[in-house]
């Protein structure tokens, strides 16, 4: 009965800290100034590695920029005209 309670206890924390995880990635994709999204220019996703998955890109709102997260598709330049048999 005590591992049960232990167990679920471990389980919580787990939970809060994906949470707490995902909500701090989720922050990390907004520019930090006060502007709107109409108000902010962005500029173009350059990948970490090679020529797609995760990248950065800037944003830019009045005299402030920041670099913000962004994702290339690696399968952006596939042929989709073409069907399967």
């Amino acid at each position: 009965c005590r591992m049960r309670g232990l167990f679920s206890v471990t389980l919580l924390l787990v939970l809060v800290l994906v949470l707490v995880l995902m909500a701090g990635k989720h922050e990390k994709s907004r520019p930090a100034s006060e502007c709107s999204t109409a108000e902010t220019q962005y500029g173009k996703c350059v990948p970490e590695d090679g020529d797609c998955g995760d990248g950065l890109r800037e944003a830019t709102c009045k005299d402030h920029t920041d670099k913000i997260h962004c994702r290339i598709p690696c399968n952006w330049k596939k042929d989709i005209s073409k069907t399967h048999t």
